[in-house]
């Protein structure tokens, strides 16, 4: 991921832990995504879970892939929080 993506403070705190020596320590962060999608209503919630689930699939495999820990999504903040290690 691009630094310009990370926030600053995580940013420093990535840094931090590099210094000190403890990497691999796991960070607890939310990535929120950004296709908010356009589904719309109360009527509308079985519909817009399932977009949701379906935009951030892609993101699950890949925090799968790089072994972040405690991976959870958010279907209405259409974010995923995980562990992370720098």
């Amino acid at each position: 991921m691009s630094k310009e993506k990370i926030d600053a403070k995580l940013q420093q705190e990535i840094e931090r832990l590099e210094r000190s020596g403890t990497s691999a320590q796991r960070l607890p962060v939310i990535i929120e995504h950004g296709d908010s999608g356009n589904v719309t209503g109360a009527g509308d919630m079985a519909a817009m879970e399932k977009q949701v689930r379906a935009a951030q699939a892609p993101l699950l495999k890949r925090l799968g892939d790089i072994g972040a820990g405690n991976v959870q999504q958010m279907i209405l903040a259409n974010a995923v929080s995980a562990d992370l290690t720098p």
